[in-house]
Order: C-alpha cells, then sequence, then structure tokens
C-alpha cells in the first residue's frame, strides 16, 4: 500500500515535466503510472514543446527587420505594410484594453518605420 502511493506520488510529480509539451501534463502522468515514473520523466523530458502560432503581423516585423539589416530598404518596407494590414484587422477584434494598447503601439511603431523608409527609398 505504501509503494502504491508513493508510486502515485511520484506519477504526479514526474507528470510537470510534460506541461507546455506534446504530450502534456496528463499523458506523462498516465504512462508514469502504466509503466514507472522513471519512464514517464524520460518521455516528458524529451517530448517536443508545443507549437505556438505567431501572429502573422510579428512575422512580418520580424522578416521587416531581416531585409532592413540586410539594406533590402524595398523589401523591409512591403514586410512592415504587411504587418500594418494584419495589426489594423486585429485592433478591431475583442480583446483587453492592455492587448489593444500595445496594438496600437505596435501600430504608430510600423507607420514611423514606412515613413521612414519611404524618405529613405526616395533619396
Amino acid at each position: 500500500m505504501v509503494l502504491l502511493l508513493i508510486w502515485i506520488t511520484l506519477s504526479f510529480l514526474v507528470s510537470f515535466s510534460g506541461s507546455g509539451k506534446n504530450i502534456g501534463y496528463w499523458g506523462v502522468f498516465l504512462l508514469s503510472l502504466v509503466l514507472s515514473p522513471l519512464i514517464g520523466l524520460i518521455i516528458g523530458l524529451v517530448s517536443g514543446t508545443k507549437n505556438k502560432t505567431v501572429p502573422p503581423h510579428l512575422k512580418s516585423v520580424k522578416n521587416g527587420e531581416l531585409a532592413e539589416n540586410r539594406g533590402d530598404f524595398k523589401e523591409a518596407l512591403n514586410h512592415y505594410k504587411d504587418a500594418l494590414y494584419h495589426l489594423n484587422e486585429m485592433i478591431g477584434v475583442k480583446s483587453n484594453s492592455h492587448i489593444k494598447k500595445s496594438r496600437i503601439e505596435r501600430k504608430q511603431y510600423l507607420l514611423q518605420k514606412v515613413e521612414y523608409l519611404e524618405t529613405k527609398q526616395g533619396n
């Protein structure tokens, strides 16, 4: 009875290694119960992390920064304009005030970047 309690307790503790992973908390917990807490721990540690979706405007901003660093201002400008397009769509989406404020600040930053690159391209 004591060994069973130790087994369940260890399985419970080991299951935290699956949090944020593809296998998940409950997957590691069940594997630990059925196989062993050690095997559950190993599987939890080697399981890949969950894919988090990156908003399209952040991808465009990153690509714009990379293009700008390469000196390809035309491509950077296109990426920043694309980010503005996606960001404008997201500003209309219901969200809490903190997120909305952050999106508006990001939009202002991108508008400045676009204006700067357009003047730089004109020279």
